[in-house]
């Protein structure tokens, strides 16, 4: 199957769309849990692997 070039730089397009949102919600995760204070690092490391689960 031969694809077009639109129809490759629409796929293009939205693969970049994606990413980028993708960077912006990690960035807003990581402000987030970079504002926060822990009594000790593993509070630290269980806050972290609940923001990636999300």
């Amino acid at each position: 199957m031969i694809e077009s070039q639109e129809r490759r730089e629409s796929d293009m397009k939205k693969l970049s769309d994606k990413i980028d949102k993708d960077l912006r919600v990690a960035q807003k995760k990581l402000k987030e849990l970079s504002s926060r204070k822990f009594a000790c690092a593993p509070d630290a490391i269980v806050a972290a692997k609940k923001l990636l689960k999300k």
